[in-house]
């Protein structure tokens, strides 16, 4: 399905900005791993320690590999062994569901390593409205709080199977595609960034 390439692309994408340096033929330095493709032996767990439990969704895996660099561990990634993860988000609506619970989680991610991700685009680009931001930002954040209302996010996904069917260019179909995950992402952001409020608060 159109949905299904752009998916592939964005997952070839992502491999791709992980990878650090060639260490051997296939091998690579890995800068974040994901957890549906990560071992490692029981004396780096036991350094590093498990999961964090806080990350529901998303956001483990980084985690873990902050703690691992503090202590020295580090990540290779092989080429040749082949991953099989169906992580049920073949779908747009379901994938923009599953983006909205990680950016809840990345919110979290985020506050708890400020050194790394403080300067991250992703709170500037969904985070409250401040006075030092642009008014093309102010306009963007205000759009993006109205298209990610539930009632319109519905209509779009509803325009979106439509203009699937129809056979708009992939082109365009990617541009919104990109949209409303997009919007996913804002309201997930928004969604963490309530959590961290209400805990801070107790």
């Amino acid at each position: 399905s159109p949905f299904g390439r752009y998916l592939d692309d964005l997952e070839q994408s992502y491999t791709e900005s992980r990878k650090v340096r060639v260490i051997d033929r296939n091998i690579w330095e890995l800068n974040w791993p994901t957890a549906r493709n990560l071992s490692l032996p029981r004396e780096d767990l036991e350094k590093t320690g498990l999961f964090d439990e806080k990350f529901r969704v998303t956001c483990e895996d980084q985690d873990l590999a902050h703690r691992a660099r503090r202590v020295g561990i580090g990540f290779l990634y092989n080429e040749e062994i082949t991953c099989l993860h169906n992580d049920q988000a073949g779908e747009l609506v379901r994938y923009c569901r599953f983006q909205r619970r990680g950016a809840h989680d990345t919110v979290r991610l985020c506050a708890k390593y400020p050194d790394v991700h403080g300067g991250s685009p992703l709170i500037s680009a969904n985070g409250y409205l401040t006075l030092r931001e642009s008014p093309i930002l102010w306009a963007t954040k205000l759009a993006k709080r109205f298209l990610s209302a539930d009632a319109v996010m519905a209509a779009l996904f509803r325009s979106v199977a439509i203009c699937e069917r129809g056979h708009l260019p992939e082109r365009a179909l990617r541009r919104l595609y990109r949209m409303l995950i997009g919007l996913g992402i804002f309201r997930g952001w928004r969604d963490g960034l309530k959590t961290l409020e209400r805990e801070r608060a107790v």
